[in-house]
């Protein structure tokens, strides 16, 4: 199916996509094509437009810093470590630059720092926009390539050989001083008058104070935030603990799960329940307040309207119509293990358990003549939602301002947390 959009004459469009695999040759004949290569575009326009905001004085010591150390140390990276994700140059360079922003302390906060705390600023961004994405032994390869080059000198932390730690132990105070993540551990302390979620429970350590920090790093400027890892991480439980810091008379906040059943547009309908029209097509969130998206749990299988209902009926007896049931004189139990992660259709629901009940009048629905039934759902607490079920969730927590425009109470600002957005389902074209 072909869409048509009428446009004006006055009126361009420009597309910015990954590549035109899929395009047709009418397509392509019927546009202008500029191919912008990475290598066209050093990562020094990017840093520049940085210092252009700085101080004249930290303008030229991150700008001698950079130039003296970051092109080695990057070239250095792609060719001899391992990254768990891909960054090109750009948002590597990027990366550091949101992490010196966060850090950097305002005029109004203490004046101009010194040349050896922007340094150790500078040396802490490499490390997590560099050594971001690697793992602890490509780390440690980083840090001894820092330590042992022969032109790059800089202020690292002060680590003896017999210790075990490493540079990404330490991060830098408020006073310039290089201090290890252990200090900022704080002892967990159960509550005695609550009883807490088991998968809520988050005990400080080093791990989980850092990446803390981190979020709120680039979350204060309001920045996208990306954590990636394997299953059992806690990801999601640091985000969630992070968010929950948040003043609930002023910011909102809002997880999503996503699954390989979501779409783009199911997406779209959702993020528009929090947010006001602002001109044409731009959006944002009502007036004097801020929108965090944390997208979860986008790693969960889709199982399709056929497989879970064969499962059921190659257990069960046809008894008349549409009504099934286990063999005549046996009870039935159906544990439905991980319900929290296939993606069950409007029917599938439905026929798992109609293909063991009876029909009784109406909408009336039970087991067998004579025979009990016992339902075991197991991890309910991360079902996918459809398209109707998303919006009536996002409705419940957002008002109507006018026509199809929602946003969050008055006065307050919102969060949203989807989670696990790394693995959508690609579909026939190749997109994600």
């Amino acid at each position: 199916m072909v869409n048509r959009i009428p446009m004006a004459p006055n009126c361009k469009i420009v597309f910015e996509p990954h590549n035109i695999d899929n395009a047709s040759p009418a397509t392509v004949s019927r546009n202008g094509m500029v191919f912008m290569s990475s290598s066209a575009l050093s990562w020094s326009p990017v840093l520049e437009g940085f210092l252009k905001k700085r101080s004249p004085q930290e303008a030229e010591i991150l700008r001698q810093l950079y130039t003296a150390s970051f092109p080695d140390l990057y070239c250095y990276s792609i060719q001899s470590l391992e990254a768990k994700m891909k960054m090109l140059e750009a948002f590597v360079i990027m990366q550091s630059i949101n992490i010196l922003q966060g850090l950097i302390p305002c005029k109004e906060q203490g004046g101009e720092i010194t040349a050896v705390y922007l340094e150790r600023l500078y040396v802490f961004s490499l490390m997590w926009s560099v050594g971001a994405v690697m793992e602890l032994e490509d780390r440690c390869k980083m840090e001894h390539w820092l330590r042992h080059h022969d032109t790059i000198k800089l202020d690292l932390p002060n680590i003896t050989e017999a210790c075990e730690d490493t540079m990404f132990d330490y991060y830098v105070t408020n006073d310039g001083k290089w201090m290890h993540w252990n200090t900022c551990v704080e002892e967990y302390v159960c509550p005695a008058n609550s009883t807490l979620e088991y998968g809520s429970i988050l005990v400080p350590n080093v791990d989980n104070v850092r990446t803390d920090f981190l979020i709120q790093t680039m979350a204060k400027q309001c920045k996208a935030v990306l954590p990636i890892g394997e299953q059992g991480t806690d990801r999601t439980v640091i985000i969630k603990g992070h968010m929950s810091k948040y003043n609930p008379e002023s910011h909102m906040a809002k997880s999503l799960n996503f699954s390989l059943a979501t779409t783009p547009f199911m997406f779209q309908r959702t993020i528009e329940g929090y947010v006001d029209k602002r001109m044409g097509t731009t959006y944002g969130p009502p007036a004097g307040k801020e929108m965090t998206v944390f997208t979860d749990d986008v790693n969960m299988p889709i199982i399709n309207e056929w497989r879970d209902q064969c499962t059921i009926e190659s257990y069960v007896d046809k008894r008349m119509g549409t009504t099934y049931g286990p063999p005549a004189g046996k009870e039935m139990t159906a544990l439905t293990e991980d319900v929290n992660m296939p993606m069950i259709n409007e029917w599938g629901d439905q026929c798992t358990i109609e293909s063991y009940v009876d029909k009784r009048m109406g909408t009336t629905y039970g087991p067998p003549a004579g025979k009990e039934m016992t339902v075991f759902t197991e991890d309910v607490n991360m079902p996918m939602i459809n398209e109707w079920g998303d919006q009536c969730t996002i409705e419940s927590h957002v008002d109507k301002r006018m026509g199809t425009t929602y946003g969050p109470p008055a006065g307050k600002e919102m969060t949203v947390f989807t989670d696990d957005v790394n693995m959508p389902m690609i579909n026939e074209w190749g997109n994600q």
